[in-house]
């Protein structure tokens, strides 16, 4: 079974996500951090919104959400596919893999473009607004009565990492670009990394 995180990995949409986190600065007249220094304070503060309040913004877990929504919303179209993840699925789907995703991304802003993209044929597993991906995983794999170490996470973020090695499965960071800096991703101790998802289906048995 492979499961997939959403935001930054199965769909190229951190320019508009940083978007998304730079209208909540704009609209309180703080200067906002760069995508490197955002992911540095959150993996030193481990906490959303601990991480804006830290860097000027002292708004509610619903007050960020909400302005993060809104503008979200508005880039809906223009989010496609990560670079290979077509071709990678129709490959595991053909090696009969179970594929599934975790994701926090609320389901107004994931079901059009999952729908869009024609993703349901792929994905026997969606779970979003996600909390505690590591026990959703082990959910997982209990009901497809897997062993966690046949079971692969595929995260883009320090936290998809330590997610996947709390379940116990085998974690693969994938690398989105450069948008998250490399050294928060390696100290996370991936079992793999990955450039592209072309390099996922050689990894998948190992």
């Amino acid at each position: 079974m492979i499961i997939f995180d959403w935001n930054g990995t199965l769909v190229n949409d951190m320019p508009i996500w940083y978007k998304s986190i730079k209208k909540i600065f704009e609209l309180h007249n703080v200067n906002p951090p760069s995508i490197e220094d955002y992911f540095r304070k959150l993996e030193t503060v481990k906490d959303y919104t601990k991480t804006y309040n830290s860097l000027g913004i002292n708004l509610s877990k619903e007050e960020l959400y909400q302005i993060y929504r809104k503008e979200y919303q508005e880039h809906l179209q223009g989010i496609r596919l990560s670079p290979g993840v077509k071709e990678t699925l129709d490959i595991l789907k053909q090696k009969r893999a179970v594929l599934g995703i975790i994701t926090i991304q609320f389901g107004s802003l994931f079901d059009p473009i999952f729908l869009r993209l024609n993703l349901k044929k792929y994905f026997k597993h969606v779970i979003v607004e996600a909390r505690g991906k590591s026990n959703i995983i082990l959910h997982l794999c209990a009901l497809e009565r897997m062993q966690p170490q046949n079971c692969y996470y595929v995260g883009d973020t320090p936290s998809d990492i330590r997610q996947a090695k709390k379940a116990g499965v085998k974690s693969i960071a994938y690398l989105n670009g450069g948008y998250i800096p490399k050294d928060l991703i390696l100290k996370a101790e991936p079992d793999f990394v990955i450039s592209n998802f072309e390099e996922l289906p050689k990894l998948i048995g190992k």
